[in-house]
């Protein structure tokens, strides 16, 4: 019975130009489309469509589990197809990053089919087991992709002071999921806010009370839309400070900046 409904489906599965109507195929009983995507030639046209029409550069917004289209095609494919490595590695690589959730224990513990996800969506560190979250070359690479990444990094790479030090000189935002000691390290958030004053906000309390540290922050902030942004950083006790008043005045004169 099954043969005979899939039978029955073909002809609106399939467009006019031999392409599979990808629309349809969602909108197929659930039943239908497991026992469809147990036909690897069925799957491997599929892929081959998407990644020869898309490409993953062209669906950057689909790349979660709960909204890729594509991607989530690989989830009805049973787990012998899922577990090849070949197969895992196309669809990662091609089509969504986000696959590495269904790829089964043995290749998420694979270095190249992690590497391979990460590189493409920083944040599928998320879905690696913590071997790959204590990784330096991991972790690196998936920051490089995305600052966010280093929020599921392990907690000791969050504490280590020489690797986030490495971290922010690509990127400082970074410094936002880093250990909170960190944040009371002067000689690392100095970093930070010399190439963006903003990251204050992520500084100690402590920090946020030392006038020379506030004013090295507001010479290297960027032009904010509105001012008070910047001032519920500071602490209350140097807003009346004429250094730090003569510095927002200047900020303000040379950004044509309101309150």
């Amino acid at each position: 019975m099954k043969a005979d409904a899939i039978k029955m489906v073909y002809p609106k599965l399939y467009l006019s130009n031999k392409e599979i109507d990808i629309d349809f195929f969602f909108n197929m009983p659930f039943k239908l489309k497991l026992a469809l995507c147990k036909d690897e030639e069925f799957l491997s046209n599929v892929f081959d469509q998407i990644i020869n029409k898309t490409g993953i550069q062209e669906h950057q917004e689909w790349h979660t589990w709960g909204s890729n289209k594509l991607g989530a095609i690989f989830m009805y494919a049973p787990k012998l197809y899922r577990y090849k490595k070949k197969n895992a590695l196309r669809v990662i690589r091609n089509i969504d990053p986000f696959a590495l959730f269904a790829v089964g224990h043995k290749l998420r513990n694979d270095i190249q089919v992690v590497y391979a996800a990460i590189k493409n969506d920083g944040e599928t560190l998320a879905l690696a087991p913590k071997k790959f979250k204590e990784h330096k070359g991991i972790v690196l690479a998936a920051t490089k992709n995305h600052p966010r990444a280093f929020k599921h990094a392990d907690q000791k790479l969050k504490k280590d002071k020489a690797f986030v030090m490495r971290l922010i000189k690509e990127n400082p935002r970074i410094i936002k999921y880093a250990d909170a000691s960190l944040k009371k390290d002067r000689e690392i958030m100095i970093k930070v806010i010399k190439v963006d004053g903003s990251l204050l906000k992520y500084a100690d309390k402590d920090l946020k009370g030392d006038k020379y540290f506030v004013l090295e922050a507001i010479k290297n902030t960027y032009p904010y839309s509105f001012w008070h942004e910047f001032l519920v950083d500071i602490d209350p006790c140097l807003i009346d400070s004429s250094e730090i008043l003569e510095a927002i005045g200047k900020y303000r004169e040379a950004y044509e900046i309101p309150f």
